[in-house]
């Protein structure tokens, strides 16, 4: 395709957009990015291109086929024994409280994702995003079990490549929004987190696991590799190494293993409500102003996507901007906080 700009910013914002890689870092040498922002005038040119072609990437994994893949897995419901319909995804937000619960509830098959478990998430998630009072998530599953992956009558459902292909986009899209979610995130891992459930805690940014429970990429045992974007999000947080080695083991990590590799944590005491324990520490974690707690997530967040300082340093300041001299900082100042 052609580019055609006119004018010094717009031959500056060519320039860039065409010099970003498939990944969105801009492959312009340090100096040269600062040169061609200083001549084109505008600071925030890198930035919106680098959002450019982000913003590109996430929404093509969606938007290729959307409603279609939409219909497919919703059509993919779980059965009971007696043909009744069942398997859901619930979200409790409480009026006087900052965190919201999601909830996978499929009991009978250890929580496994039907299809239209997996559109109920997706949804879920976008509401959350919508949510502006918010600041923390806790994400688990039913029946102290976390999640057992894909439900099987979905997998054997969708028997080719290709629609293999689509559940994996979706459920791509759906863990990415979860990472980027505004909201400070920890998965609760009761039981079993097998497969997909796997790779579900991934995505969040904390992990609290139950006494006994264990943690399995089970994927290489079922001929299979993780399909929900769990790989890339394991190197990130264990290694190259440990994660190799526990994808191509597809062994058990129980607590104390997962906690020393850095997978989880912390572990739930015992003799605790899970749940409540879990809200609990994650009101330590999301006791600023929820302004403050929200925008520290999307920094880091972005911090953590790029191998680009520069723009990270830039969607920084943005953020910092957006705070400074707001209501939470006057009222931190007004009351000496700082030496307390």
């Amino acid at each position: 395709m052609a580019h055609v700009f006119y004018g010094r910013r717009a031959a500056v914002w060519g320039i860039v957009l065409m010099s970003l890689n498939r990944r969105g870092v801009c492959t312009i040498p340090t100096r040269a990015k600062r040169a061609l922002l200083a001549r084109g005038g505008g600071s925030g040119l890198l930035l919106k291109a680098q959002q450019t072609r982000y913003h590109h990437h996430h929404d093509r994994i969606q938007f290729d086929d959307e409603m279609s893949t939409r219909k497919l897995l919703t059509g993919l419901t779980s059965v009971s024994d007696d043909g009744t319909r069942r398997g859901t995804v619930d979200i409790q937000q409480e009026p006087d409280s900052d965190v919201a619960v999601l909830t996978l509830n499929n009991g009978a098959r250890m929580n496994a994702l039907s299809g239209e478990m997996m559109v109920q998430l997706y949804d879920h998630i976008k509401k959350l995003e919508k949510c502006t009072s918010g600041k923390g998530l806790v994400l688990h599953g039913a029946d102290s079990t976390f999640c057992s992956g894909g439900e099987l009558g979905t997998v054997m459902a969708l028997n080719t490549p290709g629609l293999g292909h689509k559940m994996s986009c979706w459920m791509h899209r759906c863990m990415m929004d979860l990472f980027y979610l505004p909201l400070v995130s920890v998965a609760l891992i009761e039981g079993r987190a097998l497969g997909g459930g796997a790779e579900i805690t991934t995505a969040c940014d904390f992990r609290l696991i139950t006494p006994g429970s264990e943690i399995r990429f089970v994927h290489a045992h079922m001929g299979l590799i993780p399909g929900w974007g769990g790989t890339s999000r394991l190197v990130k947080l264990v290694g190259r190494r440990v994660a190799l080695e526990l994808l191509t083991s597809a062994r058990k990590v129980k607590p104390d293993e997962a906690l020393a590799l850095g997978l989880v944590d912390g572990i739930v005491p015992e003799g605790v409500d899970p749940l409540l324990y879990s809200k609990d520490w994650l009101k330590k974690h999301t006791h600023g102003a929820v302004e403050v707690v929200r925008n520290l997530k999307n920094v880091v967040a972005r911090a953590a996507d790029t191998d680009d300082i520069f723009s990270a340093l830039e969607y920084e300041r943005d953020c910092f901007k957006s705070v400074w001299a707001g209501p939470a900082a006057k009222g931190a100042l007004a009351r000496n906080l700082k030496h307390r």
